[in-house]
Parts: structure tokens; sequence; C-alpha cells
């Protein structure tokens, strides 16, 4: 007969010895045993109702008897990171079957400071405190309730906490006076911690030891920071209390609680401090973006990388006000401008050529961020002429013309991305380049690089395989190589017509700018109104091509594309939505279900444009972080 192993029987004892040291009334649900949890156990209050609180368990009994074996588990560091996600406390439970004792740890955040680099184990240790005795399930029942209110980010200030020393602190007035003078500095920041002497009603328990001061919220949250007592000499007590308050924030912010987060740094004085710690800065920057105190952080911390010079934290704020999302309030846009200014200004005082340019490039680069043209092509010019770093940068020349692009001045934008790409000599601005020959009424050169563009790469951009189409259109049938562009007197020949616009007058306002969308538009509608599809697709489709955000020129074109099957829709598609996202799917869905296709044709449409879709978020590239080396020119800091 096969020999059940020792192990298992002892891991079955565990169990039942375990089930009968709980409280009689507590319900206790065997589990599965997935990443080792054994046990749910329940706690029921004192009137035999289940209360909802349900903790996790985890078994692990020994035959030794050697101490250092009954007080030590090697836990697998995957599965510790892994208890991180759990929303129930989990109880790492030793039975020793030696002396029938049960330790207990909760082990939902271990601090693994210290251990080994890529190590697989991290070493779990009891102590005589950890047994399990009668009074222990009130402590347990205590902590759960604690653990809940810090799992649902309701920690309310003052938190109160159990202050703890440990080891001994080589202070001239001796270990007494010590303790008296870190709870007198500790004393002074009483709205945000409060002392007892006790541990039972402490949602934080704070240690200090003279290499180091560490933080535990219930076992869920924490925040440890190494130094040394003999470093930091007279300033010790005072950077131990700062640390403890920064830990604050760091255990309010790892429970979503980022205002109050926010509100212990700036309310203490620490800007300066988390500041010049990358670590902690790059920890608690995004609680201190979200706070209601944005402006004056971005101002303190801005003054204190240029009065130390501190290279990590000005690239941290650089990176931040580049990518803080679309500068959701007024708010936030005047504190990054203010930083912005207030740069150039510094640098005015510096005399320093160089970094004036950049201050003033940066802001440029700011407003052309916020679609403010005029503030960007005012200090794009600025930094041109303050220094000659720019007139050998691609970079400048493209940035430039695209915001010129963007004020419809399309003749000096295509002459800068001309300069631009002849300095990087490689095609990464062609289209660019062509898309400004196009909007300045020069086809033939436009229809020239984009298809110089195209055979450049194995996947150019859609929207421009499309444009060389309508270009060739212009070129090989309507025997148009440039046009002075009319713009205004194009709109102008389409509104006489006070009534119903008719074929001849749009084509006398197309003849004014060929680029005129709201005649092509317009043109559409009149060819679908004569079922001619044919026409009505490519008017809608160069309509679209002109002004690329007309969902319904871009949608149309699409369903016509669809009933003539020619071969076009997917580029279309994939052209449209780049551009406009879910706008244009939601647009096209409504038109495709007013038409007279059968409904399981365009179910199966559907989830073909949702393949289309997925693809193109898929593949879209991550943004770019860049700054300048020596010679000026760019490197990427984001891989």
């Amino acid at each position: 007969m096969p020999i059940r192993p020792r192990q298992h029987h002892l891991e079955d004892i565990s169990i039942n010895e375990f089930k009968r040291e709980l409280p009689e009334s507590w319900i206790v649900r065997e589990k599965n045993k997935d990443y080792g949890i054994d046990l749910e156990v329940e706690i029921v209050d004192e009137n035999h109702q289940p209360t909802g609180h349900i903790f996790l368990v985890q078994l692990k009994a020994t035959d030794s008897k050697r101490e250092s074996d009954i007080k030590a588990i090697n836990i697998p560091i995957d599965t510790l990171k892994y208890y991180r996600n759990f929303s129930q406390p989990i109880m790492l439970v030793r039975y020793a079957s030696s002396s029938k004792l049960f330790y207990y740890r909760w082990v939902n955040n271990v601090d693994m400071h210290g251990s080994k680099k890529n190590g697989k184990t991290f070493k779990i240790a009891f102590n005589d405190e950890n047994v399990i005795k009668h009074s222990s399930w009130n402590d347990i029942e205590a902590y759960y309730n604690k653990f809940s209110v810090i799992k649902q980010g309701k920690l309310l200030f003052p938190v109160p906490m159990k202050l703890e020393f440990k080891g001994f602190f080589k202070h001239i007035g001796g270990q007494v006076l010590f303790e008296s003078q870190i709870e007198f500095l500790l004393n002074k920041h009483k709205r945000f911690l409060e002392i007892k002497r006790g541990s039972e009603n402490c949602l934080l328990n704070v240690v200090i030891s003279p290499k180091q001061v560490s933080l535990s919220a219930a076992e869920l949250y924490g925040f440890v920071m190494h130094f040394s007592e003999k470093e930091l000499g007279n300033e010790f007590n005072q950077i131990t209390v700062e640390y403890i308050l920064i830990g604050l924030a760091h255990i309010m912010h790892q429970s979503g609680q980022f205002e109050q987060a926010s509100r212990v740094i700036v309310e203490a004085d620490l800007l300066k401090l988390v500041g010049l710690n990358f670590e902690t800065l790059n920890y608690l920057l995004p609680s201190l973006l979200r706070s209601s105190h944005i402006k004056l952080i971005l101002e303190e911390l801005d003054k204190v990388s240029y009065e130390n010079q501190n290279d990590n934290l000005q690239l941290a704020l650089d990176y931040c006000m580049l990518t803080f999302p679309e500068f959701e309030s007024e708010r936030v846009y005047e504190a990054i401008e203010g930083i912005r200014i207030n740069r150039i200004k510094r640098e005015l005082v510096n005399k320093d050529s160089r970094n004036i340019a950049i201050a003033y490039y940066n802001l440029g680069s700011f407003y052309r961020s916020r679609n403010d043209n005029l503030k960007a092509i005012r200090n794009y010019k600025l930094a041109f002429r303050s220094d000659s770093l720019y007139s050998q940068q691609h970079y400048f020349f493209t940035e430039l013309a695209g915001v010129l692009f963007l004020s419809n001045r399309y003749k000096l934008s295509a002459k800068l991305y001309k300069i631009g790409s002849d300095l990087h000599k490689n095609t990464d601005s062609l289209h660019l380049y062509g898309d400004a020959l196009f909007m300045s009424g020069h086809y033939r050169d436009s229809h020239e690089i984009l298809n110089q563009y195209i055979n450049s790469t194995d996947t150019p951009i859609e929207e421009f395989v499309l444009k060389v189409r309508f270009l060739e259109y212009l070129i090989n049938q309507l025997k148009i190589d440039f046009q002075m562009r009319d713009s205004k007197r194009a709109i102008e020949l389409i509104n006489s017509e006070i009534e119903k616009p008719n074929v001849e007058n749009l084509a006398q306002a197309l003849k004014c700018d060929y680029l005129c969308s709201e005649a092509w538009y317009k043109l559409a509608i009149i060819h679908s109104n004569d079922k001619d599809i044919y026409n009505a697709y490519f008017a809608f489709l160069s309509s679209a091509l002109i002004s690329c955000w007309n969902v319904n020129a871009w949608s149309q074109a699409t369903v016509l594309s669809i009933i003539m099957e020619n071969n076009e829709s997917d580029l279309i598609i994939r052209t449209a939505f780049s551009l406009n996202r879910e706008e244009f799917v939601i647009r096209l869905m409504e038109i495709l279900n007013m038409t007279a296709l059968p409904q399981d044709f365009i179910k199966h449409l559907k989830e073909h444009i949702e393949k289309l879709t997925e693809s193109i978020i898929k593949d879209q590239k991550p943004k770019s972080f860049r700054m300048l080396d020596d010679n000026g020119n760019y490197i990427n800091l984001i891989k």
C-alpha cells in the first residue's frame, strides 16, 4: 500500500488543531489552497451574528524542535507580491507539533528590503509575541477593523499612532532625553499624528532605530527610510520626524488618499526634502499633482531644483508638465505657465544665451500643446534669436512649421518643413512637408513629396496614401498643378445660393479653391441624391481628406465604399479612426443602420471594424520624453 507523506498528515493535523483554537462561533471554510491559502475565517460577533469580516489563513507546520526552524518560514517572493492584491487580511500561521503552539503574522504587505538580489524566497520571522493565545482573538478582531479602515481609504487626521524605539541611540543627553525630544517634535504636528501609549486603538505603528525609521498601517501599507544616526549628527532628531511625516504621506498615497498625502507634505513644509530625494519624489509625485495644492507644489519644486541645481528634479518636473492630462484646470495651466516664464526670467538675469534659448523654446512648446499658436510662434522666434543652438536643429524647424500649419500659414510652414527635412537628411517629416505643400496649393509638388514618403517606408500613414489619390485626380483629370487658393471667394460662391446649391455653382467655388471641403461635401450630397454613387463617394472622401475631423464625410465615404465594393473601405476606416477615434465609429454605425443593408451583414461589418480599430490602438506608439545633449540634439529618455 502507498504510504502517505508525513508532511501531508501534519498539514491535516495543523488545520484541525487551528480550528479548535478558534472561537467556537467563528465560521471556517477550507480553500482549494491556491497560492497556499488553506482557510477562510469569518468573524462572528458577540450576538452570534456573522459579520462578513473575513480573513484568510496560510498554515505552515513543522515537526522540527529547533527554534530557528520553528520561528522562520521561507515564502516565495512572487507569493508575497501576489498577497498585496488581496482585499482581505492574510494571516501566515506557523504550527510547531513539538509544542503544539501556533505563531502568526499578517503578510499582506511584507517589507522585503534586504532580500537577496534575484532571490526567489524571503524569510518571515516569528517571535514569542506572535504566539496565539486565548486573548489573541480579540487582537485579531481589532486588527481586522483597523485593516478595513485603512484598506477603504478612511484614515482621518490626526492618525492615532504607537511610537516605539529600538536599539541604543548615542545621544548626548541619553536615551530618555532623545525619546522625549522626538515626542516633542512630533507633537508639533498634532493635526496629522496623535501619539497613543497603548497599541489598541492605533492605526499606525512607528518604529525608530539608529539606522532607520519604519511605519506600518496594519501591516497593509508601510514605509521604511534607511539612514545613519552617525551621518545625520545633530540633525538626526529633526530629520527622523520629517521622515515619519513623509512616511505618513506615503501611506496616505498607498490608500488612495491623495489630497491628504499632499496636505502633509505641503503643510509640514517638506517639499524641499521630498524634491531632493528622487525616489521619494518619484513615488509621491502622482499624489502631489492630483491635489488642490498643485500650483504651490510645482512652483516650490521648481525653485528647489533651481537653487540646488538638481537635474533629476528638473527632469521629473518637465516630464510631469509635458504629460499632465490636457491641463485639466486653469489652475494647473497657470502654474505651469508661471514656472516656464520664471525660468526665462532667471536665465535672463544669468545672461546664459543657451539656457535663455532653451527656456523660450520650452515655453513655446507649452503653448503649442495648448494650441495657443500665436504665443508658441512668438517664443519659438525668441529661442531662435537668443542662441545659434536652434539654427541647425531639424526638430526646431519641424515643430515651428507644425504651429504655422495649424495657424493656416501653409506656405511658410512648407518652407520650414523643407529646411528641417534637409537638416535631418531622412524622410521622417516628408509627409508633413508634403501636406503643407498640399494645403498651400502646390499640388504637383505635394504629389511628388508624398509619393517619395510612401516609397520610403513599409508602413506609410494611410491618410497620405488617400491624399495622393486625390492629388492624382487634380493633376491628371483636372490638369491642375498649382492653385492660388481663394478660400474666401469659394465660401462666398457657396453661400450666394440661398436656396439649394447647384453643381455649376459648386464647380465655380472649387475653381477658386479645390481644397474647399464644404463645396466637396455639398457636391457629394447632390450626387448622392442623384444616385451617382461613384461621384458621391469621391466627393465625400475629398471633403474628409481636406477637413479631417468631419466624421460625417468619413462615414458617408466609408458606407459608399462598402456598397461599391471598391476595396478601399478598410483604408478609409483606419484613416478615419486614427483621426477621430470613437466619434467616427459611432457616426458610422448610425449611418449603416439607416441603410438597406441586411442586419447580419452590418453585425459582421461591426465585428470587422472592431478588429481594425483594435489593431490601430495596439500599434500606437508611446509618448516620448526627450532632453538636449551637449550638442543641442534631443535624446529620448523613455525607451
